[in-house]
């Protein structure tokens, strides 16, 4: 009897063993699914699941009657069994996956066509993928004793492959990605000291001593109480080590602390994104409360991927509460960090010599934060090619942008539209005309406009937003009883480095209200003309007089309303006849 074609196609692939085997997939590591060139052809019914991951967990095929008894816990269904795989290859809408064997059946693909046979001898793929893909409970839905013993069978080789790609993604500094993931592989393993030891050493590399210390003691605890055992000399070497401050391979992750939103900032942050080789320091410069650390905040998250070595973060406490910080004590901390040694007794220039050599061909970012001086800061910076440095200070620093290949930024108030939209970011109930006004009233200051906001959300000064005509006063209702955002305290630590010259001159603008020439400023200040030329450049520098578009100086409302509190806290000379004969000048 001739034999119709579908008959033979189906007997040749019993005796071939599939003719189509590279274009399946099959998938138990969590839900059963069945692959077909990507798309997806997993059958609709749960026993047609169960067949294909009951052929799947045994590759070289079962018997009927154990495939009976893992369906149905009765060997003596041999044909509901047959008409099952009927069915099976109809829903997938194929008789290339299932082929019938002298005894049984089996899957006709090959063992890396099935996801947890590739986890026997390797771990394939990114580590990302890997963890993605073993995140499910093996053969899930799957019930019966037959299953339970699969997944018994299979919980090794998925805990071993979870190791594996957790070591892997930390050999290649990718701490973040073990963090992730390997909370929910300790559960499930919480004896295991493999797996603790890549969980530690990541929280170490990425700065997190504490916490690294603090996992050990949790599981030297719970091997002591459960198992009266030590943890292994490998875990008490890496546990010594971490006490001792070396860390192989640390990867620091020192971001400076959460700023608000970064508003109107866009031309900035894109200058920033010129760092690199060509230009490894950029220097932020620009008067109190103008938001400097946001945008060195908000650049440093954008582009943390550019940076696979970390990030270092040092505030320098240029102007604040306290002593600036010194640079000693910031490079032995930064060595520390980096898993260097620090040289007992060494003096500043020996540890940026070190802390230089160390960053050398680092991709690191180095935010040195609120820098008093240049000279604070330039032992500080990395060197070679790789490591890049951010400084924000007050200075516009130009002896640095002289020696040092960089990029200046020089940050300016916010626009009204920027400004109003800060207020309503702090406070909903403004509508946009109050929001400009309140924003206008702060000189387009960040922390001005923020601690208004918040007052007036508070219920506290609505006549900042009510008073259409009220001018001044604004630094008494800017006051918070905290240093560190009380407006007029953080404006005036910018005057504390300042000559009795320039700090004079900066008091007799705060009388004027209109920007004025250079000449006209050398004339109202009196005196010997070159050093109130040096004085007027100093308050450049400072960011304390800025250019208006039309070339002249000038100074924003809050710092002038702060120079006429400083005069009027002094001595008041006679000058009203000064102020109306000043020379106009070019």
């Amino acid at each position: 009897m001739r034999r119709s074609p579908t008959v033979a196609k189906i007997g040749q692939m019993a005796r071939t063993g599939g003719a189509h085997r590279g274009k399946f997939r099959i998938e138990v590591l969590g839900a059963v699914r069945v692959r077909a060139d990507g798309k997806d052809v997993t059958p609709p019914g749960r026993l047609q699941r169960l067949l294909v991951a009951a052929l799947a967990a045994r590759p070289g095929g079962l018997p009927a009657s154990e495939l009976c008894m893992a369906l149905w816990q009765d060997s003596s269904q041999a044909a509901r069994l047959h008409l099952l795989v009927h069915r099976t290859r109809t829903a997938i809408g194929s008789v290339d996956l299932i082929e019938r064997t002298d005894e049984g059946y089996r899957l006709a693909v090959a063992s890396d066509a099935i996801d947890v046979r590739t986890l026997e001898s390797d771990v394939p793929g990114a580590p990302a993928k890997v963890l993605e893909l073993l995140q499910g409970e093996p053969y899930a839905g799957c019930e019966g004793a037959f299953f339970e013993e699969v997944r018994a069978e299979t919980e090794s080789t998925v805990l071993g492959a979870r190791r594996c790609a957790l070591e892997r993604a930390a050999a290649g500094g990718d701490d973040e990605l073990v963090l992730r993931w390997v909370g929910a592989a300790r559960e499930k393993s919480p004896y295991d000291e493999q797996l603790a030891a890549v969980h530690i050493s990541s929280l170490a590399r990425i700065g997190r001593v504490g916490e690294a210390l603090a996992e050990y003691e949790v599981l030297r605890r719970r091997l002591a109480d459960e198992l009266g055992a030590d943890p292994g000399p490998s875990l008490q070497a890496l546990h010594l080590r971490i006490v001792s401050g070396i860390v192989e391979n640390a990867r620091p992750n020192q971001q400076p602390p959460a700023q608000p939103t970064l508003i109107g900032r866009e031309s900035a942050l894109a200058a920033l994104d010129g760092l690199g080789p060509r230009n490894p320091l950029a220097i932020v410069s620009g008067t109190g409360g103008v938001g400097k650390t946001a945008l060195a905040v908000a650049w440093a998250t954008k582009e943390r991927d550019r940076f696979r070595d970390g990030i270092l973060h040092a505030d320098l406490g240029g102007y604040g509460i306290g002593a600036p910080a010194e640079p000693q004590a910031i490079l032995a901390r930064f060595l520390r960090t980096l898993a260097s040694p620090v040289p007992h007794g060494a003096d500043t220039s020996e540890l940026a010599s070190h802390f230089r050599a160390a960053t050398d061909r680092r991709r690191l970012l180095v935010v040195l934060d609120n820098v008093r001086s240049e000279a604070q800061v330039r032992p500080l910076l990395p060197a070679g090619d790789g490591p890049v440095a951010i400084i924000t200070g007050r200075e516009q620093m130009l002896g640095l942008g002289a020696q040092f290949p960089a990029l200046s930024v020089q940050l300016m108030p916010l626009s009204p539209d920027a400004g109003a939209q800060v207020a309503r970011s702090q406070c909903a109930s403004l509508d946009e005309v109050a929001a400009r006004r309140l924003a206008e009233r702060c000189a387009g200051l960040p922390l001005a406009i923020a601690v208004a906001a918040r007052a007036v959300a508070a219920g506290v000064h609505r006549e900042i937003v009510d008073d259409a005509d009220r001018a001044g006063g604004m630094l008494e209702m800017l006051e918070t009883g905290d240093a560190a955002s009380d407006v007029a305290t953080v404006l005036s630590w910018s005057l504390e480095d300042l000559d009795p010259v320039a700090r004079r001159m900066f008091r007799l603008l705060g009388l004027v209200s209109e920007p004025l020439t250079r000449p006209a400023i050398i004339a109202l200040a009196g005196g010997d003309p070159a050093a109130a030329r040096t004085a007027v450049r100093r308050l450049e520098r400072a960011n304390l007089l800025i250019r208006s578009t039309a070339g002249r100086l000038t100074m924003h409302d809050l710092l002038r309303e702060l120079a006429a509190r400083e005069w009027l806290a002094g001595e008041v000379p006679a000058i009203a006849e000064v102020v109306t004969t000043l020379p106009e000048g070019p």
